[in-house]
């Protein structure tokens, strides 16, 4: 082996210290740390660096490369001024904050000699495929995911654009991370939905597990997180850049396989989760109607079966014209 040839350089050894580098490259790190004790200990710099600079709240995961530069530019700073030393300043605040952008930044996965590769669902309903790293994805209607060809070995970033229901396999080493525009969802092994709105709002609704759920606040330069466990749902707003909690409604983790389920659900709440989901039009002016507590199971496409189903169990009517249904008592 020729030694002159092991330079390692620190955007290298984060990934390293990450656990994000490949079997080649850990042997190659290996190989270089036997060489000199200079060398070790330059890694265990690095490391507490790393870890000092990432505890610092809240954690960068950024959006915007130069906002995330500025902000990772003033916690090395704040590091530094800590430990009460200048030594090396420059050279640190070049290639250490450098090096933590490259595992942090998440807004543009492709690389430029790479063109992403596009999975995409161009019917009217839900297709679902398994992703290069084994995790199985369902894109609704008129969604699309895309991802480099790296995808499943050195790093798991999607860029969505629509709605997806993830099924992620677990891989410690490598996060998950869904880039939904405005914000994203960074996982290592779970079930849950994304979908970005018309009003590019980004909703989340975990199944099972848990995410993080970041987001790129403008007015605090920095950003937020949150995290979800099972059941529980989020939204990315736009207009604030918060993320909020919401309610999950029946068909957020459901559409993908046509169910649909109401437990004591009021027929005001059923006739919004059927609009939205068949994108049609229910309307009910009568608020004991709209009151009326449904529980059941839909596992049908077919709205025309669902709409008799409700009105022949609590005995009411309805008229269609076109996409539009409106409900009203005998």
């Amino acid at each position: 082996m020729n030694y002159d040839e092991l330079y390692i350089d620190d955007a290298t050894l984060t990934r390293f210290l990450a656990g994000e580098t490949s079997a080649e490259e850990q042997l190659k790190i290996i190989s270089w740390l036997d060489l000199s004790e200079e060398n070790r200990k330059r890694l265990d710099q690095l490391e507490v660096v790393w870890l000092e600079a990432g505890n610092l709240q809240p954690r960068p995961v950024a959006v915007s490369p130069k906002l995330a530069w500025d902000k990772m530019e003033q916690r090395v700073d704040a590091y530094e001024q800590s430990q009460k030393t200048k030594k090396h300043r420059i050279i640190w605040l070049t290639s250490v904050a450098a090096s933590i952008l490259v595992i942090l930044f998440v807004s543009r996965i492709w690389t430029s000699t790479t063109a992403p590769l596009t999975l995409a669902n161009l019917t009217p309903i839900a297709v679902t495929d398994t992703l290069p790293d084994g995790s199985i994805v369902a894109l609704n209607a008129n969604s699309s995911l895309e991802y480099n060809k790296q995808f499943g070995k050195n790093n798991r970033n999607l860029k969505l654009h629509g709605e997806a229901f993830f099924q992620v396999k677990r891989n410690a080493q490598l996060p998950f991370i869904v880039d939904a525009g405005i914000g994203g969802v960074k996982v290592l092994g779970t079930q849950f939905n994304v979908k970005i709105e018309e009003n590019s709002d980004v909703a989340i609704d975990v199944v099972k597990g848990k995410v993080q759920v970041f987001c790129f606040n403008i007015v605090s330069n920095d950003t937020i997180t949150t995290i979800l466990t099972r059941n529980q749902s989020a939204l990315i707003q736009q207009s604030s850049r918060k993320i909020l909690p919401k309610k999950q409604l029946p068909t957020a983790i459901n559409w993908h396989n046509n169910t649909i389920v109401f437990n004591d659900t009021p027929l005001q709440d059923v006739f919004k989760t059927l609009n939205e989901h068949f994108n049609i039009e229910i309307t009910c002016n009568d608020n004991n109607i709209n009151a009326l507590p449904l529980n059941t199971i839909f596992q049908t496409d077919n709205i025309d079966e669902i709409i008799d189903v409700i009105t022949s169990t609590f005995d009411l009517e309805y008229t269609k014209e076109g996409n539009k249904y409106t409900i009203t008592t005998p």
